[in-house]
């Protein structure tokens, strides 16, 4: 039983080792197989990328030539396209060459021909146009040359006629030149004798032109100087002038003489005689301040606009009490700076005896509610004695003229770029007159607050308030009598 068992043992290890063999040679036989179809499709794609190279090297060649015998469905950006990414296999080095002669032989076309236009097809019908041109040409440049020897030929017979001519003319003209020298030297003769007696006259008319050059010199040097001496006095004058048509408030129109703080009222030194009247309003200021330039609302630089002394009250004439008196109320004070006699007052619309005249131009807000205040504003000037002689209106109308009798261009808001033109045009217009007749411009903030507007209602007070008001002790001070008349000197804008 042993033995039969090692046998069955024998044959089943021999039977495992016949089929491990036969699985090892079958793998490696599969393996191998594998192997060889690896290479075969590698090899298959190395070829299948050769021969797609070679098909596009192939279509550039044909897109090529096609291009260069005048396809139209073929452009040099197509093939630009189409050579990227190509080897420089021998065809294309080949289509190359022939690109070469392609352009050289583009090259006989002139500039006016468009370059989708050129190639070999049309080359050959461009070259014989221009050859049969050419042979026109020759033709007539042929016609012409005859032409032109017939002409020299036919020249040349006139020349010789005219030669002949002329040489015959020639002979008698020299007689005639011979006669003429004849004639000649003796009037050269009388010439040179006339020549003599001209020699002396020109001496003689020389030396009475050198006494006229001197005298007329002299008269230069007197003109000269009377010229200069002229130009002095018209200087001189147009200052005086300038001086004369040019206020500048150099002193104050009045003084306050009295302050009655129980009515909030004081009184000035100005009255009937002066011809002061109720509503008038004046600014009021230090008795330090005695010259108060005016802001030049026509230069926007000017530094008076910044350095402009600042009021220290308001006030309006409410009773003309005496020829030199007349009761005030105090529209604006400051406690810290209270109205006291002595300060003096000012006031651009009013002058004693005059009735200064006004013109008017731009928008006027005074109380910054956005509307056009213009009709405020004229009442104001009208109240405190002013004229309206002029004015443009909003719509660019002008009323009235600016003369060398205007004293103010009262400037409100520049009309804006938006504005009609013809209103633009009449703003400018009135500026330029202004600046030609010497009058002040002023604008209607300055005006206002020189005239000691507050920006209020302001009503003229119908109380017994008066002169009775005022301590019987007081009437006989200094402050209550008549106020003299101003020297007249310099500039009497304040008299």
């Amino acid at each position: 039983m042993a033995t039969r068992e090692n046998q069955g043992l024998q044959i089943a290890l021999i039977i495992f080792l016949m089929i491990t063999v036969g699985l090892a040679i079958s793998t490696y036989y599969f393996f191998r197989q594998a192997e060889e179809q690896r290479n075969l499709a590698e090899n298959a794609a190395k070829t299948a990328a050769a021969s797609e190279a070679l098909s596009k090297s192939r279509q550039y060649q044909v897109q090529a030539i096609k291009f260069m015998i005048g396809d139209p469905n073929v452009t040099e950006g197509g093939l630009q396209a189409l050579k990227a990414g190509l080897p420089p296999d021998e065809g294309i080095k080949d289509i190359e060459r022939i690109r070469a002669d392609f352009d050289a032989d583009m090259a006989m076309f002139d500039d006016t021909i468009p370059k989708e236009n050129r190639n070999w097809r049309t080359l050959p019908q461009y070259l014989y146009s221009n050859l049969m041109k050419r042979n026109v040409d020759l033709v007539a440049s042929t016609t012409t040359e005859k032409q032109i020897i017939k002409s020299k030929e036919d020249l040349q017979t006139t020349f010789d006629g005219k030669e002949k001519a002329l040489s015959e003319g020639l002979q008698v003209a020299k007689a005639d030149v011979q006669k003429q020298l004849d004639t000649f030297a003796s009037e050269i003769t009388a010439a040179n004798k006339q020549k003599t007696d001209l020699a002396g006259k020109i001496d003689t008319f020389g030396k009475e032109l050198a006494a006229e050059k001197a005298n007329f010199i002299k008269e230069k040097n007197d003109a000269a100087d009377k010229i200069a001496e002229l130009k002095q006095d018209a200087s001189t004058k147009a200052a005086k002038l300038k001086e004369l048509t040019t206020e500048s408030f150099e002193r104050p129109h009045g003084q306050v003489t009295f302050v009655n703080v129980r009515n909030n009222s004081c009184y000035i030194n100005l009255g009937r005689a002066d011809g002061l009247q109720r509503q008038i309003t004046f600014s009021v200021y230090d008795p330090s301040v005695n010259t108060l330039n005016l802001p030049n609302a026509a230069d926007e630089r000017d530094e008076s606009r910044t350095q402009q002394t600042k009021r220290k009250a308001s006030i309006e004439v409410i009773d003309i009490v005496d020829d030199h008196l007349a009761e005030c109320r105090i529209l604006e004070d400051n406690v810290k700076d209270p109205i006291l006699p002595g300060d003096n007052i000012f006031t651009p619309a009013w002058r004693p005896g005059q009735k200064l005249q006004f013109a008017l131009v731009g928008r006027m807000d005074i109380d910054g509610d956005v509307e056009d205040d213009r009709e405020k504003v004229k009442n104001l000037i009208e109240a405190n004695g002013g004229q309206i002689v002029c004015e443009v209106l909003n719509d660019g109308k002008r009323i009235g003229n600016i003369s060398v009798n205007t004293r103010f261009l009262v400037i409100g808001e520049r009309p804006e770029d938006t504005a009609g033109e013809e209103m633009r045009a009449a703003y400018n217009n009135i500026i330029g007159a202004a600046e030609r007749n010497g009058v002040q411009q002023i604008s209607v903030n300055d005006l206002l607050v020189l005239m000691g507007y507050k920006g209020t209602d302001r009503t003229v007070s119908l109380s017994n308030t008066g002169a009775a008001d005022v301590p019987a002790s007081k009437t006989d001070a200094p402050q209550f009598r008549p106020r003299p008349a101003p020297p007249a000197v310099g500039n009497d804008a304040f008299r």
